[in-house]
């Protein structure tokens, strides 16, 4: 049990006495206001913005509980996200703590656990039944999207050996996040053989590292919310959870989610045994092949089987008919019909095919009964308060954090929570900004709503025009957000030829791995990124590496997604808001901040954000879009100018206040700190383009 008052004494003593600190008062206001309502249990939340320094806050805060033997649990949305709090935000934080003020064996005792999902551990099941198969010949193994890579027996014996230390997981033995093999050996709870694996009470990894206690845990939503929802074979049983040992998940007090605006929602989600997910239909058909019969008709026929299975139905969720079922027929007669084939691999693949006519069977069911939304059904309201209070009863403190947050009625009623405090903080960058970033409206453009095909051929008239002479001139990387696959997919198109002929790299979401692209991008700054929505958030690009954000259109929802009209609903039937369009705004606007904020990072960033859609200006008042990235409307830039002034207010800006900047070969001194276009104005503007 916490000394409140010694808890609150020592984390801001600490905080006050860490080492190359930039400190912030937003970020000190933010500590002082956590450490304040720690004493009072429950559930707050805070909107911590960009540049607010919420990780830091919360790494303080669990450190001073942890210095009177309190476990915390910091759960962030993304594995990325979770790898970067872990191995860089922690170290860096330690590297700070003053060491006159920590005594030295509690500073040496506290460190983190990584708590990933169970496809990040190797299952030695799997390892058992492939290396039965190896027996033969080396294998020729595929993972869901078909790729194929031949797998050794001896590569098989490294990964039993290297996985001795279970939470190491497969990312530390395996380089590549897209290795075919991992998909092969990894765990799954949709294949786990539950208590009858032999591995399960003392050798599985998963369940290993679920029941490590270290003083801090850093884990997933994803994990976080599977351990919530259903009695997970990945975590420890409900006897071990009750009498956990401090530390660890399980025998955390304190818990804060990080990125907690994904956890709107979660009254209204689907109940967990009617829930259908795709990875996991898709994990069932992962099937070992031996090598004599890659490139023979069996292999064939399998991957035939599995493509009809997958093309255009589950994946959209539309409909689960007699196709999939004669499938089902096909591949078992392949598998029955093979020879010299382990018996233990055909034994396994025919109970998977069985287990996948279940799942077909259920899902069926769950179509019939709502036809709305792919095994949709929410019987029940759901509380995160009490799934919390009876999956992790030592929690006694939660606190939501997020850059972006809606209104508290509306975040309380989808989280399921009575929040006790919630605060908005502002971020320290908004000052900052104000010389550094540029918001451009082309008011020329099309309604996207109005005119959807003229929308898209302006659009890509756009990029063509500016893009190429911006990446040209060196002025940094572009990151270009489409609010659909297709879109992207023809705005990628159309750029390609001319990017690489202006001396960049045109990057396209879908082409290679999100670590790969993040790499690629970090380490060029001609880079063209052009992805959808899943990177309006956890993509950190500083400096010059992303110095234009551009948006295709406002990021409203899309009206007919099953999970906004189950959202809409819910709020709807509590009478919470008076419409649906009151949560598209709300949705709006939260997405809009998550993906101008892709800019400024730190106090050096610079750049311009354009969104290219004429209803900002002439709608955005009404929808509360009054600012982007901390830029007023008045100071939005609406004209369309040739793509060389384009490029000379991009310049400016890069110079700063009280540079110089080149124009026809004459010296500008913007000693008066203008703005860039009071600068042309200044100098005759000869290209008769209209300034406002």
């Amino acid at each position: 049990m916490l000394d409140f008052d010694l808890f609150k004494r020592n984390a801001l003593e600490i905080y006050d006495n860490l080492q190359d600190l930039d400190a912030r008062k937003s970020q000190r206001d933010m500590l002082s206001w956590l450490v304040d309502v720690v004493p009072f249990g429950g559930f707050v939340a805070a909107e911590a913005p960009t540049g607010s320094g919420k990780s830091l806050v919360m790494l303080v805060a669990a450190f001073a509980a942890h210095l009177q033997g309190v476990a915390t649990t910091i759960a962030t949305h993304s594995l990325v996200l979770q790898n970067q709090l872990a191995r860089k935000e922690f170290g860096n934080f330690v590297r700070r703590v003053p060491r006159k003020l920590v005594p030295e064996d509690k500073l040496s005792s506290w460190k983190w656990g990584l708590l990933t999902g169970m496809s990040h551990y190797v299952c030695f099941r799997k390892l058992d039944i492939l290396s039965d198969a190896a027996c033969y010949s080396d294998l020729v193994v595929a993972d869901s999207k078909e790729r194929m890579t031949i797998v050794t027996r001896e590569r098989l014996a490294y990964l039993r050996r290297s996985e001795a230390s279970p939470l190491k997981g497969l990312d530390s033995v395996l380089d590549r996040d897209d290795d075919v093999l991992r998909g092969v050996v990894s765990a799954s709870r949709t294949l786990c053989a539950g208590k009858e694996c032999i591995y399960r009470k003392n050798s599985c990894p998963a369940r290993l590292a679920a029941r490590c206690t270290y003083p801090l845990t850093i884990t997933n939503h994803g994990y976080l919310n599977g351990v919530l929802k259903r009695e997970s074979v990945d975590t420890v049983d409900t006897v071990e959870k009750k009498e956990s040992r401090a530390g660890g998940l399980f025998g955390s007090e304190i818990l804060f989610l990080d990125e907690a605006h994904h956890w709107a929602g979660y009254s209204s989600e689907p109940s967990s045994d009617r829930s259908i997910e795709e990875a996991d239909l898709k994990s069932i058909l992962f099937s070992p092949v031996p090598a004599p019969f890659s490139g023979h008709s069996f292999l064939e026929s399998i991957i035939e089987s599995r493509m009809n299975i997958w093309e255009s139905r589950l994946k959209r969720g539309k409909c689960v008919d007699d196709k999939i079922s004669r499938a089902f027929d096909t591949w078992e007669r392949i598998v029955k019909s093979g020879r010299n084939i382990s018996s233990l691999w055909r034994e396994d693949a025919l109970q998977n095919i069985e287990k996948s006519r279940g799942m077909v069977e259920k899902m069926r069911r769950a179509l019939k009964e709502n036809t709305n939304h792919t095994g949709a059904v929410c019987e029940d309201e759901k509380s995160l308060e009490r799934s919390i209070e009876n999956k992790l009863p030592r929690v006694r403190f939660t606190a939501f954090f997020s850059a972006t947050l809606p209104e508290k009625r509306i975040y309380s009623a989808e989280t399921g929570t009575s929040l006790s405090s919630f605060l908005r903080f502002s971020s320290p960058l908004r000052e900052d900004t104000k010389t550094r970033v540029s918001v451009w409206i082309p008011q020329d453009a099309p309604s996207p709503s109005e005119d959807p095909e003229g929308h898209e051929a302006y659009l890509i008239d756009f990029c063509l025009e500016y893009i190429p002479d911006f990446i040209s001139h060196n002025l940094g990387g572009v990151l270009l957000l489409c609010s659909s696959l297709k879109r992207k997919s023809a705005v990628a198109r159309a750029l390609i030829r001319d990017v690489v002929a202006s001396g960049g790299i045109l990057l396209e979401q879908g082409k290679m791995s999100r670590s790969s692209i993040l790499t690629t991008f970090a380490s060029m700054k001609r880079s063209v990124l052009v992805a959808s929505s899943s990177f309006r958030e956890g993509f950190d690009a500083p400096g010059d590496n992303l110095t234009w954000v551009i948006l295709d259109k406002l990021p409203f929802p899309r009206p007919d997604d099953p999970e906004f009209k189950r959202r809409a609903r819910f709020l709807l039937d509590r009478g919470i808001i008076e419409n649906k369009f009151d949560l598209s705004v709300s949705e709006l606007r939260e997405t809009l901040r998550q993906s101008a904020g892709r800019l400024i990072r730190t106090k050096s960033d610079w750049g311009a954000v354009t969104v290219v859609d004429s209803r900002t200006l002439s709608r955005g008042h009404q929808w509360g879009l009054d600012e982007i990235s901390f830029v007023p409307r008045e100071k939005w830039r609406v004209d369309s100018p040739p793509p060389d002034v384009w490029v000379l207010r991009m310049k400016s800006l890069k110079g700063g206040a009280g540079r110089k900047f080149e124009l026809g070969g004459d010296l500008v001194e913007d000693s008066d700190r203008r703005e860039p276009f009071e600068i042309l104005d200044m100098i005759g503007n000869p290209f008769a383009f209209p300034v406002d």
